[in-house]
């Protein structure tokens, strides 16, 4: 056997054995997830993210935290959209979400409120952080807002339309199981960036599909008349008026992940639906401005920056 052959042998003797360490140390269990979940099912692919298991732990010890001091008014669920009220982005700050949480306090400050969201979360990861501790059973809350998908059609390897609607539905029906007397408001997927020359092929794509998952789910719930869901739909909040392929800059910045205006909008557009659950705690006064009107599409490049929410 040559030198330069027992130096290979014991290279791929060295990796082996370091693949069995660290087998035996990952102390994570993830067979027990449905195997009906669209493609992810693992949250292993977010592993890239060393924070993501510690923050669904942390999640999930304030979801337990809520069950003991008492019911919730407000839930919000999602990725980094929902994870910006937080102020933090991957559970880090962040320069865009620093002032959200003082939004956050003005708008539902009045409101026993909490906001689980990890960025770059697709509908299996969110669903698989419900069943594993951030929605124990015992937790109650009167409102409940799931907004989830756009990383699903806008990853790289994007699921399909239908596995989106389909991971979307799966939440929903899940949130309601857990908690049948939650009023459970199912947000439509949020427009992202907008049709551009050299982009123009992949955000159609994606505008397309959004726009589908939107009416396939606003359809299923409509026909499902379940009272304690509700679909509801913002996009006009973000889109210019006149030219709705052009998303507004001043409210996402990158043309994708809403800034501290942003949020204030999404929370304008919630304030009817809260008034109408939570009439006690909520000023009667509550309601939905009309969305502003945008000079034009002048300075609105494409999808820039991170493409996972």
């Amino acid at each position: 056997m040559t030198r330069r052959t027992s130096l290979g042998v014991v290279v791929v003797v060295v990796i082996l054995l370091a693949s069995l360490v660290y087998a035996e140390e990952d102390e994570y269990d993830y067979s027990d997830i449905s195997e009906e979940l669209p493609p992810p099912s693992y949250p292993r692919d977010l592993m890239k993210f060393p924070n993501w298991l510690p923050f669904h732990k942390l999640l999930s010890d304030e979801a337990e935290q809520w069950k003991q001091s008492g019911d919730l008014d407000l839930l919000f669920l999602g990725d980094s959209l929902t994870e910006t009220w937080r102020g933090t982005d991957g559970g880090k700050s962040c320069l865009r979400c620093k002032a959200v949480p003082e939004v956050f306090a003005a708008e539902f400050g009045h409101l026993k409120a909490a906001a689980f969201g990890i960025a770059a979360d697709r509908t299996p990861h969110l669903l698989w952080r419900l069943q594993n501790g951030e929605l124990p059973e015992g937790l109650k809350a009167r409102v409940v807002v799931i907004l989830i998908g756009t990383n699903d059609l806008g990853q790289k390897e994007p699921a399909t339309a239908q596995e989106t609607i389909k991971g979307i539905k799966g939440i929903v029906d899940y949130v309601h199981t857990i908690m049948p007397d939650a009023h459970v408001v199912s947000m439509a997927i949020l427009p992202r960036g907008r049709i551009s020359h050299h982009q123009q092929v992949t955000i159609s794509r994606i505008r397309t599909n959004i726009t589908f998952v939107n009416e396939q789910l606003q359809a299923h719930w409509h026909k499902q008349g379940n009272p304690q869901i509700k679909f509801l739909d913002c996009s006009e909040f973000f889109v210019d008026e006149a030219y709705k392929a052009f998303v507004k800059r001043d409210l996402l910045p990158d043309f994708l992940h809403l800034n501290e205006q942003g949020h204030q909008k999404w929370a304008q557009c919630l304030h009817p639906v809260l008034a109408e659950q939570i009439p006690s705690k909520h000023p009667a006064s509550a309601k939905i401005s009309q969305p502003e009107e945008n000079e034009g599409p002048d300075s609105l490049p494409s999808d820039s920056g991170r493409d996972e929410l």
